[in-house]
């Protein structure tokens, strides 16, 4: 299998996808291979250690909304059947108060953890689609020039410090791409999307779960591939 996006650690390697080499159709397969492959890896593991409590607020109302995305748009995919993967349609949990998405501005110093909150919180409620577009795509212009996601930006959102290997900020931020790519069906938004999950992807499993729960995370990883699937088929109809 040739997938050299997660090949080795990108967190310590990024990798800079403007000098990627042309793989035609089999990229595809490749791309497929390595999803399922870890896909697998994490039902595979029986436990979980992250314990951020603050997450648990959110991470559960998540796995709702995006099961009820598998539900409405692909309970019968094959892939989910290969995958054996059991839609669950009853999820519970806590509700909790996130700080408003109109209190941050890039006048201000920002803390990205709380920003992710609001912005997934504000998109599960289905709220004022232009204030996540906004800050969304401050992040996409982050991340795309460094490969990271650090703690804290500047004034004026144009530079980050601190520690840049907190793994939940990478998932926190491909939850909310995930949301608005569904609700948008922007490709842009799915772009972003790819590099990131090639990113966490390229992470040991065991070290994943001691920071991001393996639910929501193969749910990320399950709507992103099945959004390709459609994606490619389209485009071949539109072809002939």
């Amino acid at each position: 299998m040739n997938y050299d996006y997660t090949k080795i650690n990108r967190l310590n390697y990024p990798h800079n996808y403007m000098y990627s080499s042309y793989q035609g159709k089999k990229f595809f397969n490749f791309y497929f291979q390595d999803r399922i492959k870890k896909i697998k890896s994490l039902q595979n593991i029986n436990y979980e250690k992250y314990q951020q409590k603050l997450h648990q607020f959110i991470y559960p109302q998540v796995n709702k909304y995006l099961n009820k995305i598998l539900v409405k748009k692909f309970s019968n995919d094959i892939l989910l059947k290969k995958l054996n993967y059991n839609i669950k349609k009853n999820v519970s949990y806590n509700q909790y108060q996130f700080k408003p998405l109109s209190s941050f501005s890039i006048k201000k110093e920002i803390e990205i953890k709380s920003l992710l909150f609001s912005l997934i919180n504000l998109q599960l409620n289905q709220k004022n689609t232009n204030l996540v577009k906004f800050w969304l795509d401050l992040l996409i212009q982050r991340f795309e020039v460094t490969k990271k996601i650090f703690p804290k930006y500047k004034v004026n959102f144009r530079k980050g410090y601190g520690n840049s290997n907190i793994v939940s900020l990478y998932l926190m931020l491909a939850i909310s791409l995930i949301l608005f790519f569904c609700s948008t069906k922007k490709i842009k938004y799915m772009n972003t999307l790819l590099k990131l999950s090639d990113l966490i992807c390229s992470l040991d499993t065991k070290h994943l779960v001691k920071f991001v729960p393996k639910d929501t995370l193969s749910l990320i990883l399950l709507i992103e591939l099945l959004n390709i699937k459609l994606i490619l088929k389209k485009n071949i109809k539109t072809k002939k």
